[in-house]
């Protein structure tokens, strides 16, 4: 109980040092801002943002923004804006608003939101008005910029996929909105307009919807763009016209993300990361010829206009120094000086500008590291003395021609930046992989060492061990870093103190293992459990690994019966072959929506004879139980043709289709419960069972997957019994199954490795044989089709769950009936080391950078790793209470 305890202890802290190792906020607070000292190149900025514009179509298609394309071609500057994952609205405009990417620490909040405030250009403006979608506005409207930022949204139900034009409507309204702000502006508003640092946020919405409705190579997406093309137009007319034209105002057209061609955003492909940046007005250059090798593709027919590309942050910093407002306090993008049409000194001080900000951000950075860590344990920045000589030579005697130097400093601020804010990243990586690391040997060395009898005599090891704690303690507090961080440093050396206090116990077992004899067995073996872990990690990734390891388990009887093995023949064939059908399926793509009911009936039909044939020849009793099982699958099979049939002929679930399924699932999950304890009538039984209901909840090849598993897994405990008593098939077959093992630790053997090996194998096995990660978010309604004529979430999830439940259960029936068979049971610490040894790579996985699919599966990864050995060891004591009991008879029924 005292290790189950400490267990659960040791892997919350795994599960929450990714949080403080690789989770931690980019922003930070209490930076002073650096004010300009150059002249505005604008009095005011509008910034378009059409969300969901990919560049590709922008440019190539430029029938459909004839405005656009003759700024570009007659009086703007042009580029790429290449955004960093994840390409999301809200990480984009955050990006081009505010100078910084992704809040990593917003995983903790679903990405739905920034969970701390953030400076950006709408802050440091005079006044920012906002038109556009309630998602995107409120978030710059928080904290300082409460008074600052007045934002207009239109209701959520106007925000529509259905690809019926109501994408256009969601822009109509911005142009509209605005334009009637203009025509209608108060004597207030007139003073506040009139100010320097005026900005103008137009979001744009409707491309995006139209590009998720109907795909960006439709009309409607297409048409949405000559849309914004117009009312930017317009837009641009009704502004000039307000002001008299007096040529102080800047125009920033760009998008937050871009699109895939079916109509999805969120990864790192180009048509996702490339948006279009189209910059006119007040303080940019005009149109000029290429300068760099840097070649657009044809189709875009731009190649006689030089292409500007910038990082999406860059943006930022272009708009703040446009207006000669102070760069947002946690910007880290970089000016693109190139788009400027000033003179080179006034762009030297904007470069310059833009540097001392960063500069500042890195000062912050490194006292807060400085400040909290002692002198005598601190290693500083290593670019920190060279910046500093640098920083001093550029704005004392600097001037426009060592503008490659400014971005030089800017480019190693970030560097430090970065450094200082993942300082102490790398020394909790390290502890906790030290952790994970002695937890696992403290695990084998439970295992294979005898509890201690006599008292052991280890004060002085006591004492330093304390000390170091303690010693610890003093110094996390001292230097005012969170308390959690003390958990992580001390648990390795906790472990080791409790690996290290019993090392007589432990070390003689070792030390006699490695004898001639066994020394070569012993590192073949360990070869192979590493090599299987390995296995089992890239499953995760890869499912064909799974396929050579189970071409791999062929070859097991075959070459234990060369040794010498009196095995039965038919028996190895049979699993040799079997598990050779069965590596097929990790090759074949995971289950999705397309329908083959003739391989869900042709799974009925191999299912119904192989059972019939083996209640015949091995089961002496509850023949009749079983012979009706398996009638109820060709029932289930011939029900799962006929419902389909009715559905493709519209009339859909008929209430006959329907009773016979739920009386058919109904009886398959009783049957088990009643035959008796035998070995063969409860496997037996217990395959039929999970056939039936699997047959009734298919629609594809994974019917054919769960019978041909069931056979391995029926198959397992003899070859696994073979091993070690030659021709023990006879015995096996008849023997009760009775809660009657041997709980007295023995040491660790071999064939306990292989069984929690092949316990975590065929677990593995038993979902991505068919699936993936990412499949359990493909809920299909055809899998329930048999049984639900309504939609009912709940009733359909719990069918769901119980069609991905079985097969486990199953693993766990033949697992657990290797232990009632032998009289040992399975070495659960061996179980918890191996789940351990795979959580270990994926900790040093786990991503911060890349999509939301990216980021989530690293984490989904790491946290099934650790949560494996809890779901398998409830799954073993159900299954081993369901091989012992039956409702007929309950006296070998026996709780251990």
């Amino acid at each position: 109980m005292n290790l189950l305890v400490c267990g659960v202890l040791v892997h919350l802290l795994f599960l929450a040092s990714i949080f403080d190792i690789y989770f931690n906020s980019p922003v930070l607070h209490g930076i002073k801002e650096f004010q300009p000292s150059f002249a505005p190149a604008a009095k005011r900025l509008v910034l378009f943002v059409a969300d969901g514009l990919r560049a590709n179509t922008f440019f190539s298609r430029k029938e459909y923004s004839p405005y656009l394309r003759s700024i570009i071609e007659e009086r703007g500057s042009w580029g790429v804006s290449h955004t960093r994952v994840p390409t999301e609205s809200r990480p984009g405009h955050v990006a081009m608003i505010a100078g910084l990417y992704e809040d990593p620490s917003a995983v903790t909040k679903g990405w739905k939101e920034n969970p701390v405030e953030f400076d950006s250009v709408f802050n440091r403006s005079s006044h920012t008005w906002a038109w556009g979608s309630a998602d995107i506005l409120p978030m710059f409207a928080k904290g300082e910029a409460a008074g600052r930022v007045t934002t207009f949204t239109y209701p959520k139900s106007m925000q529509r996929f259905s690809g019926d034009g109501s994408n256009e409507k969601l822009d109509t309204w911005v142009f509209d909105r605005m334009k009637r702000f203009f025509f209608s502006a108060s004597t207030k508003s007139d003073e506040k307009i009139g100010k320097k640092g005026v900005v103008l946020f137009l979001h744009l919405l409707g491309i995006d919807t139209a590009g998720h409705a109907t795909k960006p190579h439709s009309y409607e997406y297409l048409s949405n763009i000559q849309l914004v093309d117009k009312g930017i137009q317009e837009i641009e007319r009704a502004i000039e016209g307000y002001f008299n034209n007096d040529g102080k105002t800047v125009y920033v057209f760009t998008a937050d993300h871009g699109m895939t061609d079916w109509g999805s955003h969120g990864a790192g492909l180009p048509d996702e990361t490339e948006t279009p940046l189209v910059l006119w007005g007040a303080g940019i250059k005009g149109p000029e010829s290429p300068k760099k090798s840097q070649e657009s593709p044809q189709q875009w027919d731009l190649s006689s206009f030089d292409r500007k590309d910038v990082n999406q942050a860059d943006v930022a910093a272009l708009m703040a120094a446009l207006l000669a407002i102070p760069t947002p306090t946690n910007n880290v993008g970089i000016l693109p000086t190139e788009y400027i049409g000033k003179d080179p000194d006034w762009i030297y001080l904007a470069a310059v500008s833009n540097m001392e900000q960063i500069l500042l951000q890195l000062e912050r950075a490194k006292d807060l590291v400085h400040d909290k860590v002692f002198s005598v344990f601190l290693v500083p920045y290593p670019h920190l003395e060279y910046l500093e000589k640098l920083h001093h030579r550029l704005t004392q005697n600097g001037s426009a021609k060592d503008l490659p130097e400014v971005k030089i400093v800017c480019d190693l601020a970030l560097i430090g930046i970065e450094y200082y804010q993942n300082y102490f990243g790398a020394s909790l990586k390290l502890a906790i992989t030290a952790a994970h690391i002695f937890w696992m040997i403290f695990l084998i060395t439970r295992l294979i060492s005898k509890p201690r009898i006599e008292p052991r005599n280890s004060l002085v090891f006591d004492f330093v061990v304390v000390a170091v704690l303690v010693s610890s303690f003093v110094l996390i507090i001292a230097q005012k870093l969170p308390i959690q961080y003390f958990a992580y440093y001390s648990l390795p050396v906790l472990l080791l103190w409790l690996i290290l206090r019993d090392v007589d116990l432990w070390w003689s077992q070792i030390t006699s293992s490695f004898t001639k004899n066994n020394v070569l067995k012993l590192s073949m073996f360990l070869s192979l459990t590493i090599l299987g872990i390995s296995c089992l990690v890239a499953s995760f990734f890869k499912r064909s690994v799974l396929s050579f390891a189970l071409l791999a388990l062929a070859l097991w009887p075959p070459i234990e019966k060369l040794n010498g093995g009196k095995w039965h023949r038919n028996l190895v064939v049979l699993w040799t072959v079997i598990c050779i059908a069965v590596a097929v399926f990790p090759l074949l793509p995971v289950i999705g929506k397309e329908a083959n009911y003739f391989l869900v009936f042709l799974a009925g039909l191999l299912a119904t004879p192989l059972s019939i044939c083996a209640l015949l020849m091995y089961c002496n009793s509850s023949k009749k139980l079983l012979l009706s099982q398996s009638v109820l699958v060709i029932f289930a099979s011939i029900n799962v043709i006929w419902n389909s049939e009715n559905y493709d002929a519209g009339l859909g679930l008929t209430w006959i289709n329907q009773i016979t399924s739920w009386t058919i699932f109904g009886l398959s999950l009783i049957f088990p419960l009643i035959v008796d304890s035998s070995f063969v009538s409860k496997m037996l039984s217990l395959s039929l069972s999970i056939c039936t209901c699997s047959i009734l909840l298919s629609v594809r090849h994974e019917a054919l997957f769960i019978v041909l598993l069931l056979i391995l897994l029926v198959l397992y405990p003899l070859i696994e019994l073979e091993v070690q008593t030659s021709d023990a098939l006879k015995s096996v077959l008849h023997e009760t199954l009775i809660s009657n093992m041997n709980n007295e630790r023995s040491g660790l053997s071999f064939t306990d490795i292989r069984r929690a090996f092949l316990y975590l194998f065929f677990t593995m096995l038993a979902f991505f044989g068919i699936g993936n990660i990412a499949s359990l978010n493909s809920f299909d309604p055809a899998w329930v089709k048999a049984f639900v004529s309504t939609f009912d979430p709940f009733l359909m999830g719990a069918l769901i769950l119980i069609k991905t439940i079985l097969p486990f259960f199953a693993v766990a029936s033949s697992i657990a009936s290797v232990s009632l068979l032998s009289k040992k049971p399975i070495q659960w610490l061996l179980v918890l080391s191996m789940c351990d040894a795979m959580a270990l790579p994926f900790f040093h996985m786990v991503q911060t950078k890349g999509s939301w699919l990216d980021i989530g599966q690293s984490i989904s990864h790491f946290v099934i790793a650790h949560v494996c050995i809890l779901f398998l060891l409830l799954l073993h004591t159900a299954a081993h209470l369901f091989l012992v009991f039956n409702i007929r008879s309950c006296k070998n029924y026996k709780v251990n």
